[in-house]
């Protein structure tokens, strides 16, 4: 928002500025960056350590993607992080296409950004009367239909709508895949599954914007937003399959 509003309001170069702004906050960044190794050095692991005679866990990728739904999990998981990404790249450029100003899409990302923290904040109140599996079924469903919508909004309340609608329910997505993961898997191979979490997080979030720049160039922005509407929302159909095998 910070960043929006000084390319709107600065008299010249705004953008320049915007970013000299981004780069000032990042190097603010260095300052716990520097002070995190020696806290880290006091910290003590109180996780009991397996007993040496215990069998060496099995944590082959096969195995790992063998567990119950954790396969669903993970394709959540990566569509919905890649789906975020292509928000923030194409939002932009709707919004250039609707005649939005800067700050006003800045505050459409902002919006986006605000939801996802407000719904992560009532996470566990949802989960308790709604469960998980169908509070996650029930979020990237949302949250496809209303990135999918966002073509359609021709105002900037209709667009702020469908966005936060779109923030609120991605935001459930990750730390809902993330329990998934957690419960599924044993104390021994949780942090292979884990690691192999964030690794589909990130072929991700390398694949799919890369496909939908390939994609941009024949069917524009709104097919774009349509293409990753249907996508997440696909996503979803692989959760009730899998909730009803489980």
């Amino acid at each position: 928002m910070l960043g929006g509003l000084v390319a709107s309001y600065v008299a010249s170069d705004g953008t320049r500025w915007a970013l000299l702004l981004g780069g000032a906050i990042a190097v603010l960044a260095v300052v716990p960056a520097i002070a995190a190794p020696a806290a880290a050095g006091r910290v003590r692991w109180t996780d009991q350590e397996p007993a040496e005679d215990d069998p060496p866990p099995t944590t082959g990728l096969r195995s790992i993607l063998a567990t119950p739904g954790l396969a669903a999990s993970l394709l959540v998981s990566l569509v919905a992080i890649a789906a975020v990404d292509i928000l923030v790249v194409y939002l932009p450029a709707l919004g250039e296409e609707r005649g939005l100003s800067v700050a006003a899409v800045s505050a459409l990302l902002t919006a986006r950004a605000a939801a996802s923290m407000v719904s992560r904040i009532g996470i566990g109140w949802m989960v308790t009367r709604v469960g998980r599996i169908r509070l996650l079924f029930l979020g990237v469903v949302v949250s496809g239909v209303a990135i999918a919508a966002l073509p359609f909004t021709n105002s900037l309340p209709a667009a702020m709508a469908a966005i936060i609608v779109a923030g609120f329910a991605l935001g459930l997505c990750q730390p809902l895949t993330m329990a998934w993961v957690a419960t599924e898997t044993s104390a021994r191979t949780r942090g292979t599954a884990m690691s192999v979490r964030l690794s589909a997080n990130r072929l991700g979030q390398v694949a799919l914007p890369a496909a939908a720049g390939l994609m941009a160039g024949f069917a524009g922005t709104a097919g774009v937003l349509w293409v990753v509407g249907g996508a997440v929302v696909g996503t979803g159909l692989a959760v009730h399959r899998s909730a009803r095998r489980s």
